[in-house]
């Protein structure tokens, strides 16, 4: 994966993860799956939700997702209550725009409350 200096070099990296992880590679290595999460971070910083509404949304659910690879192979509360929090910034805008993917979103957070015993 591409170092992340500027906003242009965020999305290529980003795409360069995603293909590793949906070919299946990596999969296995937290490492790589915390590059990606890394990777997402970043692009929500610099996409804000004012911006690109759906580009910031989309990145958020991936991040949940990403963060919840993570804690599947690493159990952390912690990493579990960020990918919360990703799922819900992404419910924000699909709930009006999709809502597929909102109903999708809405179970990862109700997935993640109850392993939380919440």
């Amino acid at each position: 994966v591409a170092p992340l200096v500027v906003g242009s070099q965020i999305k290529p990296s980003i795409q360069c993860v995603e293909v590793d992880l949906k070919d299946g590679v990596g999969m296995d290595d937290v490492g790589l799956i915390g590059e990606a999460a890394d990777a997402y971070r970043a692009a929500i910083s610099v996409f804000g939700r004012d911006e690109v509404p759906l580009d910031w949304a989309q990145t958020n659910g991936t991040l949940g997702i990403a963060l919840m690879e993570i804690a599947v192979r690493v159990p952390s509360e912690d990493v579990l209550l960020e990918a919360r929090d990703a799922f819900a910034n992404a419910l924000e805008i699909y709930r009006d725009v999709d809502p597929g993917i909102a109903e999708y979103l809405a179970g990862r957070i109700e997935e993640i409350n109850v392993g939380l015993g919440g």
